[in-house]
């Protein structure tokens, strides 16, 4: 074999070995299989490096469908007073503030003395802390909470307060903090450890049921 096509093989064992320290598994098994490949021709190299490029692409298809997707769409924030710092994509609204998106198809307004909110370098909101007299709208159910923190990179919000209400059609739910999807918008209602969730239920009359 020439000079050249020793070198091109062990500078190409010295390429596969930077790329698999980050994988114990790979590490394992490209080390009980280089010990044969390196005594055959370029074959045995060819195929682990098709193994980690097809191994690698998977990984990273993974990893991308695994994280959450930002849903909040439309986004609108309107206040008596309102403050934009363009160093930090942070914007402070104070004063019946008012911030309304679009996720699935549905509006969700959320109304509070004062909103904090956070955006990406794209413009994307991707947080908001909401304070003072809460109140959040989507369908006909309504929350209302003294302080909601929104991770809308995560679709979650976190309510909490002395009396935090559930609301729906008569129906009430009562505890001190509630958790939401914002993807489904299931609210999972808390109250504190020596407390209970107290449920309030109006059965539906007959002309309610046509």
């Amino acid at each position: 074999m020439s000079k050249l096509g020793t070198l091109a093989k062990i500078i190409t064992f010295k390429d596969l070995m930077k790329l698999i320290t980050g994988s114990p598994q790979l590490h394992s098994f490209v080390m009980t299989t280089t010990q044969s490949s390196l005594r055959v021709e370029g074959v045995a190299i060819q195929w682990i490096i098709s193994f980690l490029i097809v191994f690698l692409s998977i990984s990273v298809c993974v990893c991308k469908e695994s994280a959450p997707k930002n849903l909040a769409n439309d986004i609108q924030i309107k206040a008596d007073n309102m403050q934009y710092s363009t160093s930090r994509n942070h914007a402070d609204a104070n004063g019946n503030a008012i911030l309304s998106y679009i996720v699935n198809d549905s509006l969700v307004t959320l109304k509070a003395d004062d909103l904090h909110a956070d955006f990406d370098e794209h413009g994307n909101l991707t947080s908001a802390v909401a304070e003072g007299h809460v109140e959040i709208e989507y369908k006909d159910t309504k929350l209302l909470a003294t302080k909601c923190t929104h991770n809308f990179n995560a679709n979650a919000a976190v309510c909490t307060g002395e009396d935090v209400q559930l609301l729906q059609n008569k129906d009430e739910l009562h505890g001190r903090k509630a958790t939401l999807d914002i993807q489904t918008h299931v609210f999972t209602m808390q109250a504190d450890p020596q407390e209970q969730v107290t449920c309030v239920v109006y059965p539906k009359k007959k002309e309610d049921k046509k």
